[in-house]
């Protein structure tokens, strides 16, 4: 999906001790074999043995216990390629049927201080079912453009992590400046406000 990505990943963390680095990858397979291509050319180009995540990423249906996609899934994990199991969906259906069912330990989901009171709320059921919670465009899909009130905003949900988007090194410089318990002030939530009311 993200063209050289991986490689450039791969080739950026070779020479950095393995157990150092977190490696999350996704598969948009609904087959089998299809997941397996798909899982051998991420190892393949993360210059790894295993991921620490590995995510169905938005298919067209949310994959149960008994379902040979998901046997596959754990046929993996049990052969050590991978050791934690999320889905990322952008359908909010999907989002609860997949925490519900007790079988992802990360869901990945559109949030971000645009969202509305039905993403808080899933972010806070997650909380409350030991889900991990992976805020996909994190930066409204770059609606949002202060990053300082985005972090802030995102940074009061302590089961969540963020994906920025980064694409350039001076806006992961403008996020590593940020101290890791920075909070909402009033500047901040006056930002995220305006902003709110020009989206609607």
């Amino acid at each position: 999906f993200y063209s050289d990505s991986e490689e450039k990943m791969g080739n950026a963390f070779e020479d950095i001790p393995r157990e150092n680095i977190y490696l999350a990858s996704k598969t948009g397979a609904e087959t089998p074999q299809d997941f397996w291509s798909d899982l051998k050319t991420s190892l393949k180009s993360l210059k790894t043995d295993y991921l620490d995540l590995y995510q169905f990423h938005n298919i067209s249906f949310v994959p149960k216990e008994d379902d040979e996609l998901f046997q596959t899934m754990l046929e993996a994990k049990e052969k050590g390629m991978i050791r934690h199991i999320g889905i990322t969906t952008h359908k909010i259906t999907f989002a609860h049927e997949a925490i519900e069912s007790g079988l992802y330990e990360t869901l990945q989901y559109p949030f971000s201080y645009l969202s509305g009171e039905e993403e808080i709320e899933l972010v806070e059921k997650c909380k409350d079912l030991d889900v991990g919670f992976i805020a996909m465009k994190a930066m409204g899909g770059g609606l949002i453009k202060n990053s300082k009130a985005s972090f802030a905003f995102l940074n009061q949900f302590e089961n969540v992590l963020p994906i920025w988007g980064i694409q350039h090194m001076y806006e992961l410089e403008e996020f590593l400046s940020y101290p890791s318990d920075l909070g909402l002030d009033d500047e901040l939530q006056k930002i995220i406000e305006n902003d709110k009311k020009e989206q609607v």
